[in-house]
């Protein structure tokens, strides 16, 4: 069982793009967001690489297991535009908390729980540029103790998953 979190930039130019649906493989309109620049993918790699993750494999993926017992896969085969932690540890690992923390601010992200698109969270308000009508509403954690608040309290799923995880 795992608690899944995804990273992604926020810079939308009002602009939209056509990509392919992968749920009805038809053309649809998209708003368009720009991605990381190529200095905020070095940024997250050695965010990544800091707190030991081991990969990419042949898929992206990279795994994490930090001293207090964090533990977490990250897909990123495209970090540009963003991965998704799959947290696999009891929710209280403050390394691992950390570690979401620095991820966010390197790559300039937000984050997003899966199925919370409600609440957005980001490190300060410049991360969000020009987000769309639609957009979750957004927090600002301006720290790893404002994200750890955020996460225990503020997603719905992180709740639910910290209520099955069993702490040591």
């Amino acid at each position: 069982m795992s608690f899944d979190v995804h990273f992604k930039p926020c810079r939308f130019d009002g602009t939209t793009e056509t990509r392919i649906n992968p749920f009805t493989r038809s053309p649809q309109e998209f708003p368009r967001n720009a991605p990381l620049s190529k200095a905020e993918v070095a940024a997250v790699l050695a965010v990544l690489k800091a707190a030991g993750a081991k990969g990419p494999d042949g898929e992206g993926c990279y795994q994490v297991t930090l001293s207090d017992g964090g533990n977490a896969d990250i897909y990123g085969d495209d970090l540009g535009r963003g991965c998704m932690f799959a947290i696999r540890s009891t929710p209280s690992s403050p390394q691992l908390t950390r570690l979401l923390f620095d991820v966010l601010v390197a790559g300039h992200w937000v984050l997003v729980g899966v199925g919370d698109e409600d609440t957005v969270i980001a490190p300060n308000a410049e991360c969000v540029r020009g987000a769309p009508e639609d957009f979750g509403s957004v927090v600002i954690a301006a720290s790893p103790e404002d994200l750890s608040v955020l996460l225990s309290s503020g997603f719905s799923a992180w709740k639910k998953f910290r209520s099955l995880a069993i702490e040591p």
